[in-house]
């Protein structure tokens, strides 16, 4: 693959996370009164995988507690409170991160 080196996999991937946890701590802390409860129980289930991820590290964390913050404040902005969808982009979250992570662990 090209591209600049950004470290050994497993440090990119350890703060890949810890990054990600972190900002969406912060728009949970910032907005609180505004967010979606979905979005907190969201934010809840990806950060129990990250710390699973971080301490065992296993990617198989990460895709049993796949990662729907940023599709669900997306989501919500377009849709707003109609949830027709929004078991479909579940599925759709859950299918990338299945493919995604099992491609890249070869």
């Amino acid at each position: 693959m090209y591209g600049i080196r950004v470290g050994n996999k497993w440090e990119y991937q350890l703060r890949d996370k810890i990054v990600d946890t972190l900002s969406y701590a912060y728009v949970l802390l910032v907005y609180s009164e505004q967010l979606d409860p979905l979005f907190r129980i969201a934010l809840i289930y990806r950060t129990i995988g990250v710390i699973l991820f971080i301490a065992t590290r296993q990617s198989f964390w990460l895709i049993l507690f796949f990662d729907t913050v940023k599709e669900i404040l997306l989501y919500r902005y377009l849709f707003e409170e109609n949830n027709t969808y929004l078991v479909v982009m579940v599925i759709l979250v859950i299918l990338y991160e299945v493919v995604h992570k099992t491609m890249n662990e070869k």
